[in-house]
């Protein structure tokens, strides 16, 4: 027993000593932050195909398809190897045909009855800014393909009207669950999810000039400057972004 508290306690160590310094004064908190996060981090078992940092082990002991981003922002700096199984554990679960991602899993179960926002780009810019070492080509190689098709999905599959501005069917699939924003009626073409895929997008095409793939970047280029456009003809009311209902407008 005392050799399992010493094994464990001087991972819990190498944990915590990998994250950045803090004032004296905040030491103790960060102590108990890392703490959550690192015993919240199970083995791969079932869906899970890597080492999987859950949101808790409580009743919330499952990872979504957009939290995974976050943990990995958090584990970026001073873990970057799990910093990188947390980005890409919900690519792995990948839809083959669709290209979705799951909206939440856990080793046992999947739920793919919503999604979350494209907030994946965003962070791996975050990420890449942060520790130079995540954006090897290797890395940029095994997250290119996944991350494109989880792009397009929200063009085929979330744009009801064609007009090339995807739009939430759910409040859940924006993150805002309950905002009062869906009471108008749904699907709603939310200014905030066309941002998400203009970064995203953006990403993409540096992802691509980086493998040397310059008419793929191109191509990403030119597609988030229209969706833009797009965002700025139908949202921007000249002093805020509207929401407007998917159809009529």
């Amino acid at each position: 027993f005392d050799e399992a508290v010493r094994r464990v306690d001087a991972e819990f160590a190498a944990f915590h000593d990998a994250y950045p310094p803090v004032a004296a004064e905040y030491r103790q908190a960060a102590e108990l932050a890392a703490y959550i996060n690192w015993m919240c981090v199970v083995e791969p078992a079932g869906h899970l195909t890597r080492p999987t940092m859950l949101m808790s082990k409580n009743w919330m002991a499952n990872v979504w398809s957009w939290d995974h981003c976050f943990n990995a922002m958090a584990l970026a700096e001073g873990s970057p190897h799990l910093a990188w199984d947390q980005m890409m554990v919900l690519f792995d679960a990948q839809h083959p045909v669709t290209g979705a991602l799951p909206d939440a899993m856990n080793d046992r179960s999947m739920l793919w009855a919503f999604v979350k926002p494209p907030v994946h780009g965003w962070a791996l810019r975050w990420m890449f800014s942060r520790n130079a070492r995540l954006a090897d080509t290797r890395r940029l190689k095994e997250v290119f393909a996944p991350l494109a098709r989880w792009t397009e999905w929200w063009f085929t599959w979330r744009d009801s009207d064609g007009d090339g501005l995807p739009e939430y069917h759910h409040g859940n699939d924006s993150g805002w669950d309950n905002g009062t924003v869906f009471d108008a009626g749904l699907p709603v073409e939310g200014p905030d999810l066309a941002a998400y895929l203009i970064l995203q997008m953006d990403v993409l095409a540096d992802m691509a000039a980086r493998l040397g793939r310059s008419d793929a970047a191109d191509a990403w280029k030119r597609q988030a400057d229209v969706l833009l456009g797009l965002l700025i003809d139908h949202s921007w009311r000249g002093d805020r972004f509207a929401v407007p209902r998917s159809g009529d407008h």
